[in-house]
């Protein structure tokens, strides 16, 4: 049997090999072993701390005050000079420790306190500092931004902890985190090892959120009368409920919402109230869009102030052109349009504008019978009583009420073979019907357009 022993290359392969996982164990080794030898010092100042907290609470339950507080009223702990306080504290290995601790208002303030290995101190802060005995941390500077403004920035030892300030504000919005990048994930406190820069992520406040209240008119009209709302009708009771307060999570025809249009963070369920009608409807490509919703204001407007006696004053204008109406439409500072150039059209979708009508300069604009026919299903055809079951689209008209001045209001459709008619919610027969232009029987009634992403359902 031949026998062969290694040859010179083999050994000098074990032995590169052999080098190369220690260049490779050995630090990590070492900083295991560190990391064992801070975490000992971390608890056996934790322990003290303990035994402060458990003793001072064992007096106060007896009656008894063995421990003396400084002209600060502070318990002071001197671990060099063996002050009283040290000398009465049971902790185990205390002589292990020197420096001084001072503990008031629940809070430990630490002043060189060592194990001869680490030492601990609280800076001007209040923020704990553990560096090596001898061996300075080095210094790092975390930098907070609110947008593009700094906010504030701190100095964090090496090996600490980020602590983060106060939150920043921002007027419509609420702040959610810190982040390493701007409207990136949560930067979690972790141990500082470098010069940072962490960024406010906002999220904003939601525009409309869900009526906690319904709105209600009392039936005083044959109109309403005819819908049921007498104590003997189908309704059982003269009181009008206007809307729904809806299913969490799910959006549906008719529920009821509060809307900040204002942007002053208030939700006025009495004057700021809405109603969802449907996915906003996109004239240009005629389509439904399933990310922005399409709310109705609960009255009429003239000149942008509520107005439920507005009759003359909210003429529709000419045809395909609602530029007389539109001029009654509100400026709400909190909403905007999705598209302020829409192309009308008739309720078959057929395009009655060579150019698309412009509501620049407006937030809020007329409701179209695709919007309203997705949540009430009409027939476009004169036909009484389709709008019982979306009476949100008639509070405040003479549905409930001839005092009311208002038969309805304008929609923003124009009707198929009649140059002279638009369409008009109309409160009478209850149902959504052409009438003549030249008419001034009805007013003028705002939707707003509202990402679903801010509204709170």
């Amino acid at each position: 049997m031949n026998k062969k022993g290694f040859t010179l290359i083999e050994l000098l392969a074990v032995i590169v090999i052999l080098a190369i996982i220690t260049v490779i164990a050995v630090p990590k080794i070492l900083d295991v072993i560190e990391k064992s030898k801070k975490q000992t010092f971390t608890d056996g100042v934790k322990l003290i701390e303990s035994g402060i907290k458990t003793q001072l609470s064992s007096n106060e339950l007896i009656g008894e005050d063995n421990f003396t507080k400084s002209d600060d009223n502070c318990y002071l702990f001197d671990f060099d000079n063996r002050n009283d306080n040290y000398n009465k504290l049971k902790v185990k290995n205390k002589e292990n420790y020197n420096g001084m601790i001072k503990y008031c208002d629940n809070k430990f303030i630490y002043d060189g306190v060592t194990d001869n290995q680490y030492v601990i101190n609280t800076d001007e802060n209040g923020i704990e500092n553990i560096e090596k005995v001898g061996v300075p941390l080095k210094e790092y500077t975390v930098t907070f931004m609110n947008d593009s403004t700094e906010y504030s920035s701190v100095k964090i030892k090496e090996g600490n902890k980020v602590t983060f300030p106060s939150n920043p504000t921002k007027k419509g919005y609420n702040f959610k985190y810190w982040s390493e990048k701007e409207n990136g994930s949560e930067y979690v406190s972790g141990t500082v090892t470098k010069d940072m820069i962490l960024y406010a992520v906002y999220e904003k406040i939601a525009i409309c959120k869900r009526a906690t209240v319904l709105h209600t008119e009392n039936c005083t009209s044959s109109y309403c009368s005819d819908a049921g709302y007498t104590t003997s009708g189908s309704k059982g009771t003269t009181t009008i409920t206007y809307g729904n307060k809806g299913t969490k999570g799910t959006l549906s025809s008719g529920d009821a919402f509060d809307c900040d249009i204002n942007g002053d963070g208030i939700y006025n369920s009495e004057t700021e109230r809405f109603y969802y009608i449907s996915d906003y409807y996109n004239t240009s490509t005629k389509s439904f869009e399933s990310d922005t919703s399409v709310l109705i204001y609960y009255n009429n407007t003239t000149k942008g102030t509520p107005d439920n006696s507005a009759n003359s004053k909210s003429a529709y204008g000419t045809l395909a052109n609602p530029s007389s109406a539109i001029t009654n439409l509100p400026k709400w500072s909190n909403v905007k349009l999705k598209n302020s150039a829409r192309h009308i059209l008739d309720q078959l979708d057929e395009t009655k504008t060579t150019t698309p009508f412009n509501y620049s300069g407006y937030t809020t604009r007329l409701a179209t019978t695709q919007e309203i026919n997705k949540a009430c299903y009409l027939s476009f055809n004169w036909v009484k009583g389709e709008l019982d079951n979306c009476n949100f689209l008639m509070e405040n008209t003479g549905f409930s009420s001839s005092s009311m001045g208002t038969n309805g209001y304008w929609l923003e459709t124009p009707r198929q073979l009649w140059d002279d008619r638009a369409f008009v919610v109309y409160s009478v027969n209850r149902d959504v019907e052409g009438s003549v232009i030249a008419n001034a029987g009805y007013g003028v009634r705002p939707v707003i357009e509202v990402l679903k992403t801010q509204i709170s359902y």
